[in-house]
């Protein structure tokens, strides 16, 4: 009997956590494919060029950002329709402006690249972020009561769709310009499916009140925006500018292969930590026990992932898209580190998200650009990708100090639970970069030993992270909350 209570209290969250792994994962594994199809079938300066031009949508869309998919999840009752017609008018006028500066400034930016010769390409890309403006943000207000089909249906469709146009145009045209055409027809699809998907009907208009309300929770998101865009897009910019649009080509790819996975993780986690924190903030007890969770839960993705990619990454860049892409040790290492710090800080963004704290979010964001800064000035004394990995590991560590002090302030009660964390993985994944960083080109009994060895932490963040459900769900049903 008690075999199956357990299987029917689980079901509807196994339920739940299918639909939402489906969006970020499928659209992952498309442009993972994309990309792999795109360096065995384009010369490196063209895939550059590519690469280029998805920087320039994704860096102009980042630093525009005012969270509206956000501030329309965490609004409810009779204001939810308001607020979700306010956010449609905003995101149209952002539309806008984002297409207008990027076709004015299509030459510069082209310049910026080192390919002036191609601003027409950029010209062209100006006029997505438009398309894009005329989502239905009614697909995230659902996921307030646990319902992630629509927005899975409208990524995981339109995903698809960009990926067979490019493995379709791969031998017509094969230069740079089969990444538009196949960006084109993924936005496209998505807008047309959020619209049909959304059991909400697109309403586009806006009190001042309630447009003010709306920016007063997303303006402070521009900044975190713009901390986002260097953390994801300025070190390919530098590298592009000073090291050339061939190494941005290889740079992008192995980073891109290591980092690319953490954005569907945070998705899918992120997403049911957002309706988890959500419910949760009536009752402190409720939301430390819930947050305590989801701190641990992270810290468990952020190693498991670190190791994997310390393990494999050297492996698997050139096996997936050619020898061309070969992985230096020392990256291999910065990456490992990096690639942990961006994972690690996802319960912190969704504590900070769900209780409005956006501009102690922007903060901690922005510190990033430490890094940036610093790898702009280490790339030029060091012409070299390491410089600029390095840098970005700088930015990294500063804003990881900045984040738990966002915490801290937001949270009081949950300082013993972060530094247990952060003192635990830290140690974790330092240990294991010295291991990595001693031993160049390990043979694979080598490589088996060291995964051996990562099943210890591994073990006791699972059992942290199993201990502190328990605690939750004590808190959940009224009994006392025990100490964790």
């Amino acid at each position: 009997m008690r075999v199956m209570t357990f299987r029917f209290k689980l079901a509807p969250w196994t339920g739940r956590l299918s639909l939402a792994v489906v969006a970020p994962l499928v659209g992952f594994s498309c442009r993972f494919l994309r990309t792999i199809v795109l360096s065995h079938f384009l010369a490196p300066g063209e895939l550059g060029v590519a690469i280029a031009i998805t920087v320039v949508i994704a860096t102009s869309e980042l630093i525009s950002e005012v969270g509206l998919n956000h501030v329309v999840l965490v609004r409810s009752g009779p204001e939810a329709r308001q607020f979700l017609a306010a956010a449609h008018v905003l995101q149209l006028m952002r539309g806008i402006t984002i297409s207008t500066i990027l076709a004015l400034l299509c030459v510069p930016i082209s310049s910026l690249f080192g390919i002036p010769q191609l601003w027409k390409s950029f010209l062209v890309a100006a006029l997505i972020p438009l398309i894009r403006s005329f989502y239905h943000l009614g697909v995230h207000q659902v996921q307030r009561e646990y319902d992630y089909r629509p927005y899975a249906l409208s990524i995981g469709i339109s995903s698809l769709a960009a990926l067979c146009v490019a493995l379709l145009l791969v031998l017509w045209i094969p230069d740079h310009r089969i990444i538009l055409v196949s960006l084109a027809c993924e936005t496209f699809l998505l807008v047309t499916l959020s619209r049909w998907l959304s059991p909400i009907r697109y309403e586009c208009r806006a009190a001042a009140s309630t447009a003010r309300e709306v920016l007063r929770y997303g303006l402070p998101l521009t900044a975190n925006g713009l901390a986002l865009a260097l953390i994801s897009q300025a070190d390919r910019i530098l590298v592009a500018g000073t090291l050339g649009i061939e190494t941005l080509a290889v740079y992008a790819v192995v980073v891109g292969l290591a980092q690319t996975p953490i954005s569907p993780v945070f998705e899918i986690f992120g997403t049911l930590g957002m309706s988890m924190m959500v419910r949760s903030k009536a009752s402190p007890d409720k939301q430390l026990a819930s947050f305590a969770w989801l701190m641990w839960l992270f810290s468990l993705l952020a190693f498991t992932y670190a190791a994997f990619v310390g393990l494999t990454l050297d492996l698997l860049a050139p096996l997936i898209y050619g020898p061309h892409y070969a992985v230096p040790q020392t990256w291999r290492v910065f990456i490992t580190l990096t690639v942990f710090l961006a994972t690690y800080r996802g319960a912190h963004t969704v504590l900070l998200l769900t209780q409005g704290h956006t501009g102690k979010l922007a903060i901690a964001n922005a510190t990033v650009g430490l890094g940036v800064l610093a790898a702009a000035l280490a790339v030029r004394v060091y012409p070299v990708p390491e410089a600029i990995l390095a840098g970005k590991l700088f930015g990294d560590t500063i804003s990881i100090a900045v984040f738990h002090w966002a915490v801290f302030s937001s949270l009081k009660s949950s300082w013993r639970t972060v530094l247990q964390c952060l003192m635990f993985s830290l140690c974790s994944v330092g240990l294991f970069s010295i291991m990595i960083s001693s031993l160049p080109n390990p043979a694979w009994s080598t490589r088996i030993s060291l995964s051996a060895v990562c099943l210890v932490p591994l073990s006791l963040l699972l059992w942290r992270v199993y201990s502190s459900w328990k605690i939750r769900k004590l808190a959940f049903s009224g009994e006392a909350l025990a100490a964790g």
